[in-house]
């Protein structure tokens, strides 16, 4: 009898862990194998884009979004782990058309909360002409013909401008900068955005920041890593003008968190 009390007791202990087991699963994605830019994934300037089409997910790795939609498909946006420098594609909700900052890849949530992305509008469909019927008489003779040769507008070429951007702890002290901090730097979209080519070109990144453009008005610097030593760190940031447009400084507006942060931006030429 003792043994058997004992064995039922062990089957009832496995399944509740198997219950718990269940019930804690809360995100997708892991560290290993190489990226190819599916829900989860791994992606940035070394790793790749996450899929244009987005990614066809089932079961518990739907975001709330889907509804009752199995399978269902999600946009994905590549976006910083919300506790380290690494990036992932992670989801947008399907109901709202944003990041969904509650689903975890590997655990964490996105870091950031991009822009929602702007629904083209509708093509305009043009109106017929009408062309009058002509009940004059027809001339007859030689028509004329161009004598010269015929001009053709060549469209002016967008051009980059350099944006240096300085950010040092408080100036007041020679302390070191915090080890996580963000900076947002706006600009006009009437004339351009900080994305050169379909992605952001910003050198002399240190190890630890990263950069991200949605094209909607906002440059958005973030760092997560050690800081120890390290008083102030710079950016150079190609800012693609929009042709026949200049960028000025006036037009460049910055705000940090933490707000004791100095953030300068050099003269442009």
């Amino acid at each position: 009898m003792g043994t058997w009390r004992e064995a039922r007791s062990f089957l009832a202990v496995v399944a509740v862990v198997g219950v718990v087991a269940m019930t804690t699963i809360t995100s997708c994605g892991s560290d290993e194998g190489s990226s190819n830019g599916d829900l989860c994934e791994q992606c940035g300037d070394t790793d790749g884009p996450c899929n244009a089409a987005g990614a066809t997910v089932s079961g518990d790795d739907r975001p709330t979004g889907c509804g009752a939609n199995d399978p269902c498909n999600v946009q994905l946006q590549c976006v910083r782990k919300v506790d380290s420098g690494q990036r992932r594609c992670f989801p947008v909700d399907p109901s709202t058309g944003s990041l969904d900052l509650f689903y975890k890849c590997d655990g964490s949530r996105p870091a950031l909360v991009p822009t929602s992305t702007p629904v083209p509008s509708a093509t305009p469909t043009p109106t017929p002409t009408v062309t009058p019927t002509d009940t004059g008489p027809t001339a007859t003779g030689p028509t004329p013909s161009s004598t010269g040769p015929t001009a053709t507008a060549t469209p002016g070429e967008a051009e980059d401008v350099t944006v240096t951007i300085t950010i040092a702890a408080d100036s007041e002290e020679d302390n070191d900068l915090p080890s996580s901090f963000s900076v947002d730097v706006t600009y006009p979209t009437a004339k351009g955005s900080f994305l050169v080519d379909g992605a952001v070109d910003c050198g002399n990144l240190d190890e630890g920041v990263t950069v991200q453009d949605a094209g909607t008005g906002t440059l958005s610097i973030d760092f997560s890593g050690d800081s120890e030593g390290v008083t102030s760190i710079f950016l150079d940031c190609n800012f693609r003008q929009v042709s026949g447009q200049t960028l000025t400084n006036a037009d460049l507006d910055t705000s940090s968190n933490p707000s004791s942060l100095v953030v300068t931006i050099d003269p442009l030429d």
